[in-house]
């Protein structure tokens, strides 16, 4: 949804904008969300979540992710 919202204030259209999330989404390097990780919680926090190093490189490529998402009506 944050790459929705920064896709809607750059001024592109509600089905665009949630298009483009979807691609940013699926395309997300598993070292991307770690570093957004580290800016969101601080070390002591980050320390207690699970390790990432099991899952695969792209984290959120499978559809189960993005896919659920619709647009609906006019902003």
């Amino acid at each position: 949804m944050v790459f929705f919202y920064q896709n809607l204030t750059v001024g592109l259209a509600p089905a665009e904008a949630l298009h483009q999330a979807q691609l940013t989404l699926r395309e997300q390097e598993r070292s991307d969300f770690e570093h957004i990780l580290d800016q969101v919680y601080r070390p002591q926090e980050r320390a207690k979540l699970p390790s990432l190093d099991g899952y695969d490189q792209r984290l959120f490529s499978h559809q189960r992710y993005w896919s659920p998402f619709i647009v609906i009506g006019k902003l």
